[in-house]
């Protein structure tokens, strides 16, 4: 293939390519630019040979020798900039050693980068927006959370105290009436039998009758007011508790428990007392349990309490119907930072566990 021909083939090559091909001597003038590098600069073809390649890109730098991808400014004939990736390679002549820049148009993609960065930026926004706000939602639910906490705990101090009132009205209002109406009748009965009046067996009855709600009244009294606990009994409450139920149900209801008492502060035995008399309660009310055992057990990891029964289970419940007792239970746990449990046995019936943590609602 004839020279001619082989240059006019390599110019028709260059001059097909997509980017501005520029050669530079080493003096920084362009010796040769392909049709693109005149399409892109805004100069007719034969202008740009001879002229300097800062011409085209400003910061560009003529001695550069060797090969790397920059993105500057270039400049249009009528002054106007836009950004350039360049392509420099050096290239060894007869005349010296030259570079040969390829540039490329870098708008679109400086507009794409430029709008992701916007979308990037905005998006930062809305996520700093959206997590401010969250904050924002996340503190006021704390606090929701923690007036609800307060409120359950003064109701159930309320209710507390409102036991402790009843039971003390019951043991010393109404159980003192009844003991004179009792001394009494007692009386009313030894003189209708001294004159031996027909009517002295009916007061016999009323003068038992009489000691049977006397002793229930002091029954009552205890469970809603255990002046044991306010000593720090709690195996005494306990094992009151078994006697009573025992008495007031007709069930066996037994106590098991440690020698010593367990180190829990007076409210950890109060909310651990109150636990047990629910779980009891609601083995004869809903089980109809025919046996209960009330066991305590003490560790140097916990203190457990366990109310068995042999009764037909724990009602099932709908999701949108809880029983108040199971919740005022989870909730008196959850105060003394101790863990609940129902669970129903293979042998039958429901199984109520309430472990307190040695770190947790003890005597330091």
């Amino acid at each position: 293939m004839k020279r001619n021909h082989v240059t006019e083939l390599l110019g028709g090559m260059l001059d097909a390519a997509p980017d501005a091909i520029v050669l530079v001597n080493p003096q920084g003038l362009i010796e040769y630019t392909n049709t693109r590098t005149g399409l892109m600069f805004d100069y007719p073809h034969p202008a740009l040979p001879g002229q300097p390649i800062n011409l085209l890109v400003p910061d560009i730098a003529s001695t550069k020798r060797k090969r790397g991808d920059r993105t500057l400014e270039g400049r249009r004939r009528d002054g106007s900039v836009f950004p350039v990736e360049i392509g420099s390679s050096p290239l060894a002549t007869r005349a010296g050693a030259m570079v040969i820049h390829s540039i490329r148009d870098a708008t679109g993609r400086v507009r794409t980068e430029e709008f992701i960065l916007k979308l990037n930026s905005e998006l930062e926004a809305r996520v700093h927006e959206r997590t401010a706000a969250l904050r924002k939602a996340n503190a006021k639910l704390h606090k929701e959370i923690a007036a609800r906490h307060r409120l359950e705990k003064e109701i159930l101090e309320i209710s507390e105290r409102e036991q402790q009132r009843i039971g003390r009205n019951l043991h010393d209002d109404l159980g003192q009436r009844l003991v004179g109406i009792s001394y009494m009748s007692h009386q009313l009965a030894g003189v209708l039998q001294a004159i031996g009046s027909p009517e002295a067996g009916q007061a016999a009855k009323i003068t038992d009758l009489l000691k049977d709600a006397l002793a229930l009244t002091r029954s009552l009294a205890r469970g809603l007011h255990p002046v044991a606990l306010k000593s720090g009994g709690l195996i005494a409450a306990l094992a009151d508790l078994a006697d009573r139920t025992s008495e007031i149900y007709r069930v066996a209801c037994r106590f098991d428990g440690p020698a010593g008492e367990p180190p829990l502060t007076d409210t950890a035995a109060t909310h651990l007392y109150r636990i047990a008399r629910e779980a009891v309660t609601n083995a004869v009310n809903h089980g109809q349990a025919e046996k209960i055992d009330i066991t305590l057990a003490v560790t140097a990891e916990h203190t457990e309490l366990r109310v068995a029964d042999n009764g037909c289970g724990m009602p099932r419940l709908g999701p949108r119907r809880k029983g108040m007792g199971l919740r005022i239970m989870n909730y008196r746990a959850d105060v003394i930072g101790a863990s609940l449990a129902f669970t129903a046995p293979q042998s039958g019936g429901t199984l109520v566990t309430c472990t307190v943590p040695a770190t947790s609602a003890v005597i330091p």
